[in-house]
């Protein structure tokens, strides 16, 4: 089992995106503390969204952000030391440091519990300070480099006249007669 991300009392959480592709939800949402949830059939959300295409919008961009967040979380286990995923953590989500059990926090970050505990002792002690901007450095390119692929997907399905037409204006053209 791996945790993806985690989310607060005003951040939302849902399977849409599976469901719009047909395919089932590649994970599960699990309530680390005490939740109130509010559940509605997909179907019924949808022709909801339909009739609200301004709420559509603008839920269809937190979907892609939350997914952004994902692909980031993903990239930074494999680019970033163990030092390096706490420091990013507390970084990125200090309303987080404290109200998610460290198990759990552990299991986020790729990490034993002891190795957790470890690190959040030597970041207290800032023996971790020379290492952190260096990681920040490394955090901006993996924020930046997610950014701009959700761009490239998002600007994909543009229309090929469109393109053929700039292509065409950029040709230079010939000139007929004398020079």
């Amino acid at each position: 089992e791996m945790i993806l991300r985690f989310t607060g009392e005003h951040g939302i959480e849902t399977s849409y995106a599976a469901w719009r592709l047909n395919t089932p939800a590649p994970y599960a949402i699990v309530s680390v503390t005490k939740a109130r949830v509010a559940k509605l059939p997909l179907p019924q959300w949808v022709a909801f969204l339909d009739k609200h295409t301004e709420l559509k919008g603008i839920f269809e961009f937190e979907v892609m952000h939350l997914m952004s967040e994902i692909m980031a979380h993903t990239i930074t286990l494999h680019l970033l030391d163990a030092p390096g995923r706490v420091s990013r953590f507390m970084r990125k989500h200090p309303e987080f440091s404290d109200r998610v059990p460290q198990k759990e926090l552990a299991s986020y970050l790729n990490l034993s519990a002891e190795t957790l505990s470890r690190l959040l002792r030597l970041q207290e002690h800032e023996v971790l300070g020379a290492q952190a901007e260096q990681h920040q450095r490394l955090d901006g390119e993996i924020d930046r480099g997610v950014a701009r692929r959700a761009n490239r997907i998002v600007a994909e399905p543009v229309d090929k006249a469109k393109h053929a037409a700039q292509r065409d204006n950029q040709r230079p053209h010939q000139r007929v007669g004398k020079h």
